[in-house]
C-alpha cells in the first residue's frame, strides 16, 4: 500500500513486426522491449534486465538457439527464463530449444491468452509481481 512496484520486464526478439505487435499487445501490463534485430542482444539484455526473454527461433542471420546459449552463458542473464516462439513443430526443434536452455516452447500463431499465462507462470516462478 503506497509502495510502488515495478512492472515485470519482458524482452521480445522477433524479426516479424506483426509478431512483435501481437506479443507487445498481449503483454501490455508489462514493460516490453520489442527488438526486431538481435544484434548485441546479450548487452541489451544485461542493460534492460528482463524478467522473461521471448525469442523467435528463425531469425535472419542467426537463430534463437544460439542467442539463448549466449544469454545462458552470462552471469548477469543466466537465470532469465527463455520462451521460444516458433512455427516449427518438430521433436528436433523442441529438443534444441530445451537443450539451449529454453524454459517454454510456444508455437505460432500466438494465442495471446496462452502467452499471458505462460509469462505469468514464469514470473511467479521468479517471485516477480505480475503486471496488468
Amino acid at each position: 500500500m503506497g509502495s510502488e512496484t515495478r512492472k515485470a520486464r519482458v524482452m521480445v526478439v522477433d524479426d516479424d513486426p506483426d509478431c512483435l505487435a501481437v506479443v507487445s499487445a498481449a503483454l501490455k501490463g508489462c514493460e516490453v522491449l520489442a527488438l526486431s534485430d538481435p544484434d548485441g542482444l546479450a548487452g541489451r539484455a544485461e542493460a534492460f534486465a528482463p524478467d522473461v526473454l521471448i525469442l523467435d527461433i528463425q531469425l535472419k542471420e542467426t537463430d534463437g538457439f544460439a542467442l539463448c546459449r549466449d544469454i545462458k552463458g552470462r552471469r548477469a542473464t543466466h537465470a532469465v527464463p527463455v520462451v521460444f516462439l516458433s512455427g516449427l513443430i518438430s521433436d528436433e526443434a523442441f529438443q534444441s530449444a530445451f537443450g539451449a536452455g529454453g524454459a517454454v516452447y510456444v508455437t505460432k500463431p500466438i494465442d495471446p491468452a496462452e502467452l499471458r499465462r505462460t509469462v505469468a507462470d514464469l514470473l511467479r516462478g521468479r517471485g516477480t509481481p505480475e503486471s496488468g
